[in-house]
């Protein structure tokens, strides 16, 4: 049984409860594809890879307020992921709005300290004529972020993943 004080804009309670008694999983995967999708809203310490420190890793706590007032793959919330693989393998399962493939992906540099603890790297990509750029921090072992930056979606429109 699902059970959460959870107010989704536009979606009366009523509704959003049948959906959840019936199985949303339809419902989870859509919103999970979008930008808008709602997150569960992070708190506290993080763990960020730390390869100069004893142990390799480091206890880091995030001004959460903060980063939630930026869309995610801005430079105030920039997409966590481990290392170049996994900066690698988020990019591959974007899609612009329209279905497309981005195009013209390019690691254009580093930018200073991100506000998860990291590093940022900055990418530049193109949806249709818009040059976009999606900031990533690759310091975070073993988190898998499963939202789409904003502009982006995951997979080709319209499939689910």
């Amino acid at each position: 049984m699902f059970s959460a004080k959870l107010k989704m804009p536009g979606l009366p309670t009523a509704i959003f409860a049948v959906a959840a008694m019936s199985g949303f999983g339809a419902f989870t995967r859509a919103a999970a594809q979008r930008s808008d999708a709602l997150p569960s809203p992070p708190q506290g310490e993080i763990t960020i890879w730390a390869p100069t420190e004893p142990g390799g890793r480091r206890i880091f706590t995030p001004d959460w307020k903060e980063i939630g007032k930026f869309p995610l793959g801005a430079r105030g919330n920039p997409v966590r992921v481990f290392l170049a693989r996994g900066e690698a393998d988020y990019l591959q399962k974007l899609s612009c709005g329209n279905g497309s493939r981005p195009t013209d992906i390019a690691r254009i540099g580093g930018s200073g300290g991100s506000p998860f603890g990291g590093v940022l790297d900055v990418y530049s990509l193109t949806c249709d004529t818009r040059k976009l750029t999606l900031y990533m921090d690759m310091y975070h072992p073993g988190y898998v972020e499963h939202r789409a930056a904003s502009g982006f979606v995951f997979g080709r429109a319209g499939l689910a993943l």
